[in-house]
């Protein structure tokens, strides 16, 4: 996210994709700050009109019998099921690369020429720089088109930010993979003809991963568009997105902790709508609607809810 002048804040995250199947989605930045316990819990309301996602140790879902033992998987279960959203937290180095991330996407994308730019309803601009990282061949760089040396850092700190959410995303999905329990209901024939996808750990480890870093300017009071969405209610395509909170940043791209980085509001299976809040250290997972279009209703296991979701930036940073 970027806001007006003199506070900006950037908002980033990445999706996996197989050309001619659903997409997968991954790592990146969004929006929203929060604080979580350590532990791991089910969703937990913390005012009339707000949630915190359940919140999922990295070394639980790392180690199998931990996994299992510690009813971690009962949590993903009801997490997914019900609200379609799971944080995980404590991911190795996480916080620090992170930071160095969105700081120097934040001044990346004000001078790169291949940023693409878009404004948005509520009178916002978005500026957007995309990345792959293919299975066979692993990250490619991030197609900025500059020389400075603001985009030579971004390319060094966003490849060790993707690889730390590309590790995280392939761990989740291995877990997910047996709390599912759909074994060969969720065959997908893969893109070349040749062959199929047999589990949704290897849909994941072998899909193609599309990656984006947004920043958005957050127009100036007075200028129209107040009480209007940035990004109305919409369902991603894919069957998930990996995003991390977003930050505000000055024009210098240092970090405004005094004020929050915008409001992200989701619908629950329910049809509740409610304001979602995140911690800034934890990598959030969202379902997308590809399990409504392949997987859902196609097996016994898991029902996964893919939550229409809205977010706004804030209206006087």
């Amino acid at each position: 996210f970027e806001s007006s002048i003199p506070v900006r804040h950037c908002r980033s995250h990445s999706r996996l994709r197989r050309p001619g199947r659903p997409n997968i989605c991954s790592t990146g930045m969004a929006t929203f700050v929060g604080a979580l316990a350590s532990g791991f819990f089910l969703q937990v309301v913390v005012s009339g009109q707000s949630i915190r996602p359940s919140s999922l140790s990295f070394a639980d879902l790392t180690d199998g019998q931990r996994f299992q033992s510690g009813r971690v998987d009962e949590v993903l279960a009801k997490a997914l099921g019900e609200h379609g959203i799971v944080a995980l937290r404590d991911i190795p180095r996480f916080s620090e690369l992170r930071k160095a991330m969105l700081r120097d996407a934040h001044s990346c994308i004000a001078v790169a020429p291949h940023a693409q730019s878009l404004a948005l309803e509520d009178g916002s601009v978005r500026r957007q720089l995309a990345a792959t990282s293919v299975s066979a061949v692993g990250l490619q760089p991030v197609d900025h088109g500059s020389d400075s040396k603001a985009c030579s850092a971004f390319q060094l700190s966003s490849n060790a930010f993707r690889e730390a959410v590309g590790g995280a995303v392939d761990v989740f999905s291995k877990r997910l993979s047996e709390v599912l329990a759909a074994g060969e209901a969720i065959k997908l024939p893969k893109s070349d003809g040749v062959g199929s996808y047999n589990s949704l750990e290897d849909i994941v480890k072998h899909g193609d991963r599309l990656e984006h870093f947004r920043s958005y300017r957050v127009p100036a009071k007075g200028d129209g568009g107040s009480g209007r969405q940035t990004v109305d209610f919409h369902v991603d395509q894919g069957l998930f997105i990996a995003f991390a909170p977003a930050a505000l940043l000055d024009d210098a791209s240092v970090f405004q902790t005094s004020a929050p980085a915008g409001t992200f509001t989701a619908r629950a299976a329910n049809g509740e709508e409610t304001e979602v809040e995140f911690s800034e250290d934890d990598l959030i997972i969202l379902a997308g609607d590809a399990w409504n279009q392949f997987i859902n209703d196609k097996h016994p296991g898991l029902r996964v809810h893919a939550p229409a979701h809205t977010f706004s930036v804030p209206a006087d940073a």
